[in-house]
């Protein structure tokens, strides 16, 4: 069984959707930048990893590692 459910919209008539067992990665991308989440748990923690990169690259820098609860504070401010 799947431990996570995607789904994509965009301009198709319907949606894609994704799931994974170990975790689940989301992208994406515009000619000015791009955003890329993972979904995984680390014993019983849901971990977030949040990855901006320059134009439409998959690879960037690492904005936020951690906890869902962890980024749930951050934005809060």
């Amino acid at each position: 069984m799947s431990a996570f459910y995607g789904q994509v919209e965009g301009s198709a008539k319907t949606s894609a959707s994704r799931r994974g067992t170990k975790d689940i990665k989301v992208s994406a991308q515009s000619w000015n930048g791009s955003i890329q989440t993972r979904l995984y748990y680390d014993g019983d923690d849901l971990m977030v990893d949040i990855t901006i990169g320059e134009g439409s690259s998959f690879t960037g820098y690492s904005y936020f590692h951690g906890t869902l609860e962890e980024l749930k504070e951050r934005l809060k401010g």
